[in-house]
């Protein structure tokens, strides 16, 4: 009668202490790969975010100077860089939309500066409407090339390089991007599509 009782009443206390113990050894050993598999989710999240971030400055950037134009006929607009040079900075020109000749400038201002601060590690934007505004942060390095061809074939190349900034291990992110403003060409200049 005793050993129908045994049978048919459950498991002993070293059999529970057996598998509780089984168990943890497992769920030690799988916590190792989820906490692995948490970290690249949260690197690659930051990653996205830091590139999508660097993407739209860039973007603005470039898209500000292909609107530029000179202030008077035959003068550059772009006066930094020179041509076939580097800069950490971007000083362009362009005409007011006061004078209904930039239908898409927001900001009126006849001269922009995009500049990078490397004490602060971010690149500045400034103007006379809107003073300085900070564009990005956690810059490493910003560089602007001029190329140097003639006007009809002048293009400019921006570098932007980021580092995340939570995680001591992040890579950095790099993007470039090349512009070639219409108003650096002759007016007589023509595109021929074959």
């Amino acid at each position: 009668m005793n050993r129908d009782f045994r049978r048919n009443g459950g498991y002993t206390l070293i059999e529970l202490v057996t598998v509780i113990v089984i168990l943890g050894i497992i769920g030690a050993a799988s916590s190792h790969h989820l906490v692995d598999a948490l970290d690249i989710f949260m690197a690659s999240s930051e990653e996205a975010e830091l590139a999508m971030e660097t993407g739209a400055a860039l973007e603005r950037i470039a898209r500000e100077l292909a609107h530029s134009a000179p202030l008077t006929p035959g003068a550059e607009p772009v006066i930094s860089p020179a041509m076939g040079a580097t800069a950490d900075s971007l000083v362009f020109t362009r005409p007011s939309a006061d004078a209904g000749l930039c239908a898409v400038c927001v900001d009126h201002s006849t001269s922009v500066t995009f500049a990078f601060d490397p004490q602060n590690q971010r690149i500045n934007r400034a103007s006379a409407q809107s003073g300085v505004v900070v564009l990005l942060d956690n810059v490493v390095s910003f560089t602007v090339s001029a190329s140097a061809d003639v006007k009809e074939k002048r293009v400019f190349t921006i570098t932007i390089t980021r580092k995340a900034s939570s995680r001591q291990d992040a890579r950095s992110l790099t993007l470039r991007t090349s512009v070639f403003p219409p108003a650096t060409r002759e007016p007589s200049w023509e595109e021929v599509i074959q």
